[in-house]
């Protein structure tokens, strides 16, 4: 009962996020500086600012982070996470279970890896610090790509 809860909750955080992806704005891409508020997470040699994130806990412990001022309507962004059960413990993804160990989905005008596709190698970190999360992922994703992005001091509102 409780695995079924869980994949149909993955399903809702992917149904959500390809909801928030999709939009018919006009997708002019401007230079982004390499830095954001909240640091940079880098595909291959591409850093992406990040400059606003959202933290949610559940069935699932996720970080969205994006380059743009808020998540709401965020077309471009990062959501990285992991069951509850191991948060603060490195998931390594190479023998953990996507999409019940750990989520990992990565979106912008020219990229996708979609949550259902499980990351190569690597590890995911998350941790909590009183009001505060601390994240560390270093993983390679399915075609090759290196994603990484760290940050120890990411408040919970």
């Amino acid at each position: 009962m409780l695995a079924q809860k869980i994949r149909y909750a993955a399903l809702l955080l992917v149904a959500a996020i390809a909801f928030v992806g999709c939009s018919d704005d006009d997708n002019t891409t401007l230079p982004l500086p390499t830095e954001g508020r909240y640091g940079s997470y880098t595909i291959d040699e591409e850093q992406i600012p990040v400059n606003s994130y959202t933290v949610s806990d559940g069935d699932w412990f996720l970080v969205m982070l994006t380059p743009l001022e808020s998540t709401a309507s965020a077309g471009t962004y990062a959501v990285i996470g992991v069951h509850p059960e191991l948060l603060g413990q490195e998931v390594d993804v190479e023998y953990a279970y996507c999409n019940y160990d750990y989520v990992f989905v990565v979106e912008d005008p020219t990229y996708y890896h979609a949550a259902f596709r499980a990351l190569q190698n690597g590890s995911i970190k998350i941790d909590i610090n009183g009001n505060a999360v601390s994240i560390k992922a270093d993983v390679t994703i399915f075609d090759g790509k290196h994603f990484t992005y760290q940050n120890d001091n990411l408040v919970i509102e």
